[in-house]
């Protein structure tokens, strides 16, 4: 039984290791703006590959270091409609209900 303790120890401490040597999620930097219902709204430093739900709708504004797709589904499960480079914005856009920040790198 003792046996069974330490080798389930062993391997709980490995996977721990090997949790701590994944990167974390990076984030975009830089704010992106859009219109909304309700006005003017704005997410700073987005994390990227990370589907974003908003209520956007004629106008986007990409202030960060990344590109954004926008998508009309609230999930980003569809190919994005329209995206948006770095220091760029678009007027007259359909209503989009996600965003998903990509690095240029990917």
């Amino acid at each position: 039984m003792r046996r069974v303790i330490t080798t389930l120890a062993a391997l709980a401490l490995a996977g721990g290791a090997t949790a701590t040597l994944v990167a974390p999620a990076s984030a975009a930097d830089g704010v992106f703006l859009y219109a909304s219902p309700g006005g003017t709204q704005r997410l700073e430093d987005p994390a990227n590959d990370r589907p974003l739900q908003v209520d956007g709708l004629f106008f986007a504004h990409n202030g960060t270091d990344t590109r954004v797709g926008l998508y009309q589904d609230p999930g980003c499960r569809t190919a994005p409609f329209a995206v948006v480079d770095s220091d760029d914005e678009v007027h007259g856009l359909p209503p989009f209900r996600c965003v998903k920040f990509f690095p240029y790198d990917e």
